[in-house]
C-alpha cells in the first residue's frame, strides 16, 4: 500500500494556486485569452469579452487566428513553440470584433502552465484612441512643418539681399492674466512659436491678410504666397508695418 497523502495535498495546493491565478486575471485590465500552442482558447475574461464582443462561451470555442487574422500570416505557432516558460514578447496588431469591426490591439505574450501544459497567455489592449490621437499628431506635425516651410519662403523671397530669420519656440500657459490676448484659444497649457524676419514686412493696404490661405502679396518685385492660415489652429500676429511679420 502506497502512501499517496503527500501527493494529495500537493495536487490540492497546485488546484488553489491556478484558482488564485485565474481570479487574477479575471480581474486585469487587459483582455486575456490564454490559449494551447495550436491556438485554440482555454481561458478568457471578462474584459476579453468586452474588447470582442463576444460571451465567455463563444471565445472558448474559438481560435486565436479568428479574432487576430494576422497571426497566421505571421506564423505566430512557432514562436508559441520557441518561448520558453516564463518568456514574454510584445507585439501589435489589429484584432477583429464579432460585429466584425477592428481594434488595434497591444498584445503582451507570456508563455506559462496551465492545467498542467504549456499555454500562451496574452494580455490584451485595446489602443484605438492612442492610434487615433498619434495620427492626429502626425497631421498636425506635417502641417506645422508646412506652415514652418511657407513661412521660410516667405521670408526669403521678401528680403531684399541679406537678412535673419529668426525662429523661436517657448512653453506658455494662457490664463486669465493673459487671456486677452490669446482671447480665441481656451486656457490652458501651450507651445507658442514665434518667426521674425528682416523682410519688408507687409504694407498698409494688407494688414491681417497673411493668414488667408490663398493671400499673395507683392515685395521686390515678386509675388508672395503667405497661406499661413492653412493648417494652423489658433495664431496671434504682431503686424509692424515696413518692418516684417513678427
Amino acid at each position: 500500500m502506497e502512501d499517496i497523502t503527500d501527493r494529495k495535498q500537493a495536487e490540492k495546493a497546485l488546484q488553489e494556486s491556478e484558482q488564485r491565478f485565474r481570479t487574477v486575471l479575471e480581474n486585469l485590465s487587459g483582455g486575456i485569452s490564454a490559449h494551447d500552442l495550436e491556438g485554440r482558447l482555454m481561458f478568457v475574461n471578462e474584459a476579453a469579452c468586452r474588447n470582442t464582443g463576444y460571451s465567455r462561451e463563444g471565445l472558448l470555442q474559438m481560435q486565436v487566428a479568428e479574432i487576430d487574422p494576422a497571426a497566421a500570416e505571421r506564423a505566430d505557432h512557432l514562436f508559441w513553440q520557441s518561448l520558453e516558460i516564463g518568456q514574454s514578447i510584445f507585439l501589435e496588431s489589429t484584432h477583429i470584433r464579432k460585429d466584425g469591426s477592428a481594434y488595434d490591439a497591444e498584445i503582451h505574450l507570456n508563455k506559462i502552465n496551465l492545467e498542467g501544459k504549456p499555454a500562451i497567455l496574452p494580455i490584451v489592449f485595446d489602443i484605438s484612441d492612442r492610434k487615433q490621437a498619434e495620427k492626429k499628431q502626425e497631421k498636425l506635425l506635417a502641417q506645422l512643418n508646412q506652415v514652418m516651410t511657407n513661412l521660410a519662403i516667405n521670408a526669403r523671397d521678401a528680403i531684399a539681399e541679406t537678412g535673419i530669420l529668426t525662429i523661436e519656440i517657448d512653453n506658455i500657459v494662457v490664463d486669465k492674466e493673459n487671456s486677452p490676448i490669446f482671447s480665441d484659444i481656451v486656457p490652458g497649457k501651450y507651445v507658442l512659436l514665434t518667426v521674425n524676419d528682416t523682410g519688408r514686412g507687409m504694407d498698409k493696404k494688407n494688414p491681417g491678410q497673411p493668414f488667408r490661405a490663398l493671400f499673395y502679396h507683392q515685395g521686390g518685385g515678386r509675388e508672395h504666397r503667405s497661406g499661413l492660415a492653412h493648417g494652423l489652429w489658433h495664431c496671434q500676429a504682431k503686424q509692424q508695418l515696413y518692418k516684417g511679420l513678427q
